[in-house]
């Protein structure tokens, strides 16, 4: 044994026994091979000294040490759990969850979408999804849509977590205090409450949700597109206004007119307050942005140039939104337009012919200069002979 302290024990489908320790990783013991030591059935002649040695040493492989070592990212492991595909699964305190097939181990912590690093509980429903309590919440993987047991290397999650705007009282779980009853009904035990869950009933979104653009300011400045100032529609052009929105379409703004705010939301009646969004601007970012919450997204001093606003949302159905774009043109500054720039290039090319005629007049008149400096020489020359 690697440790004393044990937090939870495991007899898996194979007759493995499991036994999760403080600080000491997972010790596996093989009682199979220990019952064939002492009934004699290891072929070994305990009479004999080199036969002795072979014993003892098959009886010493009869518990399997798994630690960080081995690859199990945690050596404090608060509970086990087989499911039915034979996988068993570690809760540990501080790395999240370990899954193990058999061959290598796979981590999922907060990153992942797990609502804390300390695991309490695992337990498997009968949809064949597991769910993990921890001191922060419940959370579900959703084993049907996540690669977890695919055999490539890049594979999808999709865990769906559960706090108390979800209907929790309790949100710190207690140790291996969870049961499934033979009315497919869920119950964990926690420091504030008893929580059961009737599976019978419970349902996550199938769809993802409906993403939408609802407003947009220019300059920080409320604008009623419908009802636009003088002084704003002599600088801001656009053809109509979108239908119950208060955006206007195919807009063109002048470039000092760049600082836009974008109000959208997204429509999920199932768990609104989960949903979140991501989006992008094309012709200035390369990559969407990280999912937030915030239903808005500011854009400062941006430069000219034709822009394609994207945005999409996430629900507790794990599936992103078909993306909303919209499109806008920022027109450059005149010093920037076509003709400013033929303009640069005409005034370049009359300035380098001006200085060729000029260059070219003093050198002709150089020339001359040097014609009579010899003439005059010529003329010293003659008088003196």
């Amino acid at each position: 044994m690697s440790k004393n302290l044990v937090y939870s024990i495991l007899e898996d489908y194979n007759g493995y026994i499991w036994l999760c320790t403080e600080k000491g990783g997972v010790n596996r013991y093989d009682g199979n091979l220990v019952n064939d030591c002492h009934s004699g059935k290891c072929g070994h002649n305990t009479q004999n000294l080199e036969d002795l040695k072979k014993h003892n040493n098959t009886l010493s492989k009869c518990i399997t040490h798994f630690s960080q070592k081995e690859g199990l990212g945690s050596d404090v492991i608060m509970t086990i759990f087989e499911d039915r595909n034979k996988n068993i699964w570690f809760g540990t305190e501080g790395s999240g969850v370990i899954m193990y097939n058999g061959r290598t181990f796979t981590h999922l912590t907060k990153n992942e979408g797990l609502s804390d690093n300390n695991v309490w509980s695992i337990i498997e429903d009968r949809t064949g999804n597991i769910w993990f309590a921890s001191q922060s919440g419940l959370s579900l993987l959703k084993v049907e849509d996540s690669g977890i047991y695919s055999k490539k290397k890049d594979k999808s999650v999709k865990i769906i977590r559960f706090k108390e705007n979800d209907g929790l009282k309790g949100m710190d779980f207690y140790h291996n205090s969870v049961c499934i009853d033979n009315e497919n009904h869920i119950w964990w035990g926690s420091g504030k409450s008893l929580t059961m869950l009737d599976m019978n009933k419970f349902n996550t979104a199938q769809s993802s949700p409906v993403v939408s653009l609802h407003q947009l300011e220019i300059n920080q400045q409320f604008i009623d597109y419908r009802n636009i100032s003088d002084s704003l529609g002599n600088e801001i052009v656009y053809s109509g206004v979108q239908a119950f929105e208060n955006y206007p379409l195919n807009l063109l703004l002048p470039y000092d007119q760049n600082h836009l705010t974008f109000y959208f939301s997204a429509i999920d009646w199932s768990a609104p307050h989960k949903i979140q969004y991501s989006y992008i601007m094309e012709g200035l970012n390369t990559n969407w942005s990280a999912p937030t919450t915030e239903a808005k997204a500011e854009y400062r001093n941006l430069p000219y140039g034709t822009f394609i606003f994207k945005i999409r949302a996430i629900g507790i159905s794990g599936e992103w939104s078909e993306y909303f774009e919209y499109e806008f043109t920022i027109t450059p500054p005149w010093w920037h337009t076509w003709w400013a720039r033929v303009g640069y290039v005409i005034t370049t090319l009359l300035l380098i012919f001006g200085f060729i005629r000029w260059r070219t007049t003093k050198l002709k008149e150089r020339q001359k200069e040097l014609e009579t400096e010899i003439e005059i020489a010529t003329e010293v020359i003659k008088s003196e002979k």
